[in-house]
């Protein structure tokens, strides 16, 4: 086992969350901040994601989004679309007509008290983006 696996396996408390999102638009969905690590992947579509005071970033299909921190962060059609909170926006009736983007989100919740994490997780930016001709282009990411 690499040392990165060993040092995610020794952080991990274990629980694990999946989803897959078709939105609508005009759509946007705030996370709060929580104890898990992120991924958005944009199986088709686009769509923005926006981070604390970062620029947003435009994600297009096949790419990948990483929130090692659990950073609080908004997912929507477009750059400055006003978001709702994630239960509310759950609550929602679906938007009729088609999908503008289908997303599949995971979080795997890690133990990310500072004073316990190791120096890895504290070197990490609050989002990694990876595009999707990267991935393609590394035979380490693709799978």
């Amino acid at each position: 086992m690499d040392v990165l696996s060993q040092i995610l396996r020794s952080h991990s408390a274990g629980a694990v969350l999946l989803s897959r999102c078709d939105y609508r638009e005009p759509w946007g969905v705030a996370l709060e901040s929580t104890h898990t690590a992120g991924l958005h992947f944009v199986e088709s579509g686009s769509c923005y994601l926006r981070c604390g005071d970062r620029e947003p970033f435009h994600l297009l299909q096949g790419d990948v989004a990483v929130l090692p921190h659990g950073s609080a962060h908004v997912l929507s059609d477009s750059a400055h679309r006003r978001a709702i909170p994630l239960e509310a926006f759950l609550a929602r009736p679906p938007e009729p007509g088609p999908y503008s983007a289908r997303v599949i989100c995971a979080a795997q919740r890690f133990e990310l008290d500072p004073r316990r994490l190791h120096p890895l997780f504290l070197e990490l930016p609050s989002v990694i983006h990876l595009e999707h001709a990267t991935i393609q282009s590394c035979a380490h990411l693709g799978p």
